[in-house]
């Protein structure tokens, strides 16, 4: 039986354009890169110093462990072994300075990462970039309260607004992992999810509401952005911080692409 909850909360996917490249020089800021030759992928966390991200659960379990254990899920059984690796806490993650401000825009966005992020893109490495922003989402002219997360599109570039999560009302443990949800699912746009560089292997493709999955038990889903949807998501899954989110439709496209 479906599942049909009020919606919330939307985190919005943005488009932003980059400039093309020569023809014979190699772009490794694609999709495409991550599963061609790409041996090791770090996850790079930024956080403002009123946004920092949670790093540990009520218990003191590392909740990072959840990310790092999706990431690794969409690359498991690949030809080319990719290790991954994701910071444990705060002492590994780079606090930026207070940028004394309230929202950004996609440009915005992409200005922090200009500026603070460290890793790069190669032939063998990837990098995906995640800043927690103590702000909300402005899309054109509006000011978007309610989003929970951004990834640029055709980037691994993402944020995430952290006053959406301490707003929304949720028990402490719920919004420490509505919070590495946001970090999966935008992480999954940013690794080419769903139809958007990354080849479908099945037809699971939501093409309504964007680059995201029909399976509603799959992190990917559109309506599993919210903060409503993804407390009763979690709920649903018995949450842990080994779960694996996406669903097995987001991890054959995965696990398939050989470009």
């Amino acid at each position: 039986m479906k599942r049909h909850y009020l919606l919330l909360s939307l985190v919005f996917w943005v488009s932003f354009s980059a400039c093309k490249k020569d023809s014979d020089e190699v772009d490794y800021n694609t999709v495409e890169n991550f599963y061609r030759s790409v041996s090791t992928i770090e996850v790079e966390v930024a956080y403002e110093p009123d946004a920092a991200p949670y790093t540990t659960l009520p218990n003191g379990d590392n909740i990072w462990l959840f990310t790092q254990t999706n990431i690794e899920a969409l690359f498991d059984g690949r030809d080319l072994p990719v290790s991954v690796t994701v910071p444990p806490n705060l002492a590994a993650m780079q606090q930026i300075p207070d940028q004394n401000r309230d929202n950004y825009s996609a440009q915005d966005i992409v200005n922090l990462a200009n500026r603070f992020r460290q890793g790069t893109n190669t032939e063998t490495s990837g990098n995906l970039w995640v800043v927690f922003v103590d702000g909300y989402f402005k899309q054109n002219d509006t000011l978007r309260t309610n989003v929970l997360g951004v990834n640029i599109t055709g980037t691994s570039i993402t944020a995430v607004f952290k006053p959406v999560i301490e707003n929304s009302g949720l028990l402490t443990a719920q919004r420490r992992y509505v919070e590495q949800n946001t970090v999966v699912h935008e992480l999954g746009h940013g690794l080419g999810l769903v139809n958007s560089g990354l080849p479908l292997t099945n037809d699971h493709h939501d093409e309504a509401n964007g680059g995201h999955c029909d399976n509603e038990d799959c992190v990917m889903f559109w309506q599993n952005q919210g903060v409503a949807n993804l407390s009763s998501f979690i709920n649903q899954m018995g949450m842990s911080q080994f779960s694996v989110v996406f669903g097995p439709e987001c991890l054959q496209d995965s696990r398939a692409f050989y470009p």
